[in-house]
Order: structure tokens, then C-alpha cells, then sequence
């Protein structure tokens, strides 16, 4: 088995997501059901993609991306996405608008992986 880079994994999901913009982002009208978390949308085409920065009362927070992020904010506070939901009430604390969700994927990444530049984010609150 190779090993691969962390610049060679980020690229490789990167074209991942690139796809599924592609596949999702043209499509008619889609059954929210049956789309992955995050891409729960029924329009035709998808304008902006948010990134978000949500905060609980212990002072956790997750950061994301959603082309509706207030219904996302829902989805967190009602047990449907498993990595917040022992960790609710959140409230939506920061948010960034991009373009298209690759841009947007992008800055979730780098927030992520990038200690000073999340925190520079995170003082301000």
C-alpha cells in the first residue's frame, strides 16, 4: 500500500467535492431524503454556499458548510447530525458567504487544519 501526502489527500478530496458540485448543482429537483448531510437542498441550481462557525453553552464550537445554514442550524439542535447532537443548544456564532461550495469547502479545511487562523476567527466572540 502507497502512502499519501496530506497535500495529495486534500487534493483527491477536493475532486471528491468538485463531483458532487458538479452532479448536485444541476440537477431538477431532488428528493432532500436523498442527498448527503449538507446537501439537503430541493432547488435547481445553488447559488452560495455559507461556511459556519456554531457555539454551544460549554463554549464548543464545529464549523461547516451548508447552502441554508439556518436549516442546518435546525438539523444540529435536533439530533440529526450525530457529532453535535450530545453537544446542543448551538447558535450560529460566524458565518462566510462563497460563490460555490469548493470555495467554500476550502476555508472549512484550512479553519479546520489551521489553529491560528480559526482562533484569529474565534477571539472576536
Amino acid at each position: 500500500m502507497t502512502e499519501h501526502t496530506t497535500q495529495e489527500l486534500r487534493e483527491t478530496t477536493l475532486l471528491k467535492e468538485r463531483f458532487y458540485d458538479i452532479l448536485f448543482k444541476f440537477r431538477a429537483t431532488v428528493a432532500p431524503s436523498s442527498l448527503p448531510a449538507g446537501r439537503q437542498v430541493a432547488w435547481t441550481r445553488i447559488m452560495s454556499y455559507y461556511l459556519y462557525i456554531l457555539e454551544n453553552n460549554a463554549g464548543k464550537h464545529y464549523i461547516g458548510i451548508s447552502a441554508n445554514i439556518h436549516v442546518r442550524l435546525i438539523a444540529h439542535n435536533t439530533d440529526k447530525v450525530r457529532s453535535t447532537r450530545a453537544y446542543k443548544p448551538w447558535k450560529i456564532i460566524h458565518q462566510e458567504k462563497y460563490g460555490d461550495r469548493i470555495k467554500a469547502r476550502q476555508r472549512e479545511i484550512e479553519l479546520k487544519t489551521n489553529y491560528a487562523k480559526r482562533n484569529s476567527i474565534l477571539r472576536h466572540y
